[in-house]
């Protein structure tokens, strides 16, 4: 007799509990500020991937130029604006990649470029081959940036091809990690 008025009682308690808590104004508030709390969490999580690439990338491109405009002061250079682009890629996290980056330099028979390749040919004799294979993890439902490489342009207010092709040349080798794929081109305005 005793254990079932225990059971009555501890039914009876939990049905008040219910009433007075899940149906309460004061219930409505503290569901609406769990929900808010909870989503708050959520998005802050999401974010900080993203914070992370954005500071890696800012960084990125204040060392790359500052190197740049470290050796341009110390060729005697003084007009001139910089301007570092990244390209960025949004996709699933990457199992395995393979780049293969070519270039030539020298003087060679115009010919055509072979169409499956995104080749280029500039005015110094250079020929580039870039080809990329990336094998992404399709079981993954998580998506990452991934920076692919920095194309940088220099805008000179005047300066010959001779100089021009030095500085491409020094900056290419010295600053730019070129089998990441990163460019450099720099112009004249005059």
């Amino acid at each position: 007799m005793n254990e079932r008025i225990e059971t009555y009682q501890s039914v009876l308690a939990k049905y008040i509990l219910r009433k007075t808590f899940f149906n309460s104004k004061e219930s409505f508030v503290l569901k609406k500020t769990l929900l808010i709390a909870l989503t708050t969490i959520f998005f802050l999580n999401c974010n900080r991937d993203l914070d992370q690439f954005n500071q890696f990338q800012k960084a990125e491109i204040s060392t790359l130029t500052q190197n740049i405009q470290e050796i341009l002061t110390s060729m005697k250079y003084e007009k001139y604006k910089i301007l570092i682009i990244p390209h960025v890629n949004f996709s699933k996290s990457r199992i395995s990649e393979k780049k293969v980056l070519e270039n030539f330099n020298g003087k060679a028979i115009e010919s055509e470029n072979p169409p499956e390749y995104g080749n280029t040919k500039n005015d110094r004799n250079e020929y580039y081959k870039r080809d990329l294979t990336i094998n992404y993890d399709t079981a993954s439902k998580e998506y990452i940036y991934n920076i692919d490489y920095f194309s940088v342009l220099i805008i000179f207010d005047k300066i010959d091809d001779k100089k021009k092709n030095q500085v491409t040349k020094l900056i290419e080798k010295v600053v730019l990690n070129m089998d990441k794929g990163d460019t450099v081109e720099i112009i004249s305005l005059e």
